[in-house]
């Protein structure tokens, strides 16, 4: 698992409750899980790409309020304006917000105060 984790697992493993991390772990153990998740990722890639690309054609369009946030350091901010493709799926009444925050893939774990604040302003409004 640490070799999945980056340049330097260590570091990033301390971002992580240690009872947590080991339990997430213990579940990798489980074929039926790994099957599980791999499926998640393979949809996002295919199903749910396609079913997205249905629901734009047939202007089924997003009626809530959006809040997008990236790392800085990925490949959203990289390769996509992330505001911008979720205002492209949204009414145009829907208010969408994003922000980029200095993290690497785990941004909830590394940058909590960032991600606080983010959903505290996107609230007040």
């Amino acid at each position: 698992m640490e070799l999945l984790m980056g340049e330097q697992p260590r570091e990033e493993l301390k971002i992580f409750d240690p009872e947590c991390f080991d339990t997430y772990v213990k579940n990798l153990e489980d074929s039926d899980t790994v099957h599980a998740m791999c499926n998640d990722y393979r949809a996002s890639a295919s199903f749910d790409l396609d079913e997205a690309r249905e629901d734009i054609r047939n202007h089924r369009l997003v009626q809530c309020p959006v809040l997008v946030v990236w790392s800085k350091h990925g490949v959203i901010e990289k390769s996509f304006k992330a505001v911008e493709e979720w205002k492209a799926v949204a009414e145009r009444s829907v208010s969408v917000q994003g922000y980029s925050v200095d993290s690497g893939h785990s941004i909830p774990e590394q940058a909590p105060e960032s991600v606080l604040s983010a959903i505290r302003e996107f609230c007040r409004e």
